[in-house]
């Protein structure tokens, strides 16, 4: 749980760092992040993701409005590189879904308070709408980021009311849970099924 911040002053000086001190203590100084300017922000784009930092993070993710999948990454990653179609082929089967928004950011450039920091990469967490505090991790350790486990994931977490998960659940026989759950998902089954369901 490291923390930063700066001394304003360019003067070092005993005064000025039992000021800072101070002030730490007793919540008076807010901590300070490193972030990197970000040419371009890429909200409307068909086949982009919206590039958050530091400064956005908070007013783009905590929109209640809207259902939030961040994917943190660094430019020295490979793996990071080699998902982006596949997050392009997601984004563009969700083109339809306006309440949800892909996002990502370059966790190593921005920094975030430290409950919102990834530490392995890429990393995609989902934030969904009206329930931020409940973010969900897509499970790496038992997926592959692939197309169709990452529609299953969003699809599982935000298109099924929490009040039908135990019994859908239950219900061996339910078609649709059961396609949610095989490993293997056809995409012509899952856009059937989103048109039905919508």
């Amino acid at each position: 749980n490291e923390q930063h911040y700066i001394l304003n002053n360019n003067e070092i000086t005993t005064e000025n760092i039992y000021n800072l001190i101070y002030e730490i203590s007793h919540n008076l100084r807010s901590r300070s992040y490193t972030s990197i300017p970000t040419r371009e922000l890429a909200n409307k784009h068909s086949n982009k993701l919206v590039e958050l930092t530091t400064d956005t993070f908070h007013s783009f993710v905590f929109d209640s409005n809207k259902d939030v999948l961040v994917v943190y990454y660094t430019k020295w990653c490979g793996f990071c590189q080699s998902i982006w179609p596949v997050l392009f082929q997601t984004k563009k089967f969700f083109e339809n879904f306006p309440d949800l928004l892909f996002t990502r950011i370059q966790a190593d450039k921005h920094d975030l308070p430290w409950h919102l920091t990834a530490y392995q990469y890429p990393t995609l967490i989902l934030f969904p709408a009206k329930k931020k505090n409940r973010s969900i991790v897509f499970p790496t350790s038992t997926d592959s980021i692939t197309s169709v486990s990452l529609i299953k994931f969003l699809l599982y977490h935000l298109y099924i009311p929490d009040t039908l998960n135990d019994h859908w659940c239950q219900s061996s026989n339910n078609s649709f849970f059961s396609m949610l759950s095989s490993t293997y998902v056809d995409f012509s089954q899952i856009s059937y099924l989103v048109k039905s369901f919508s």
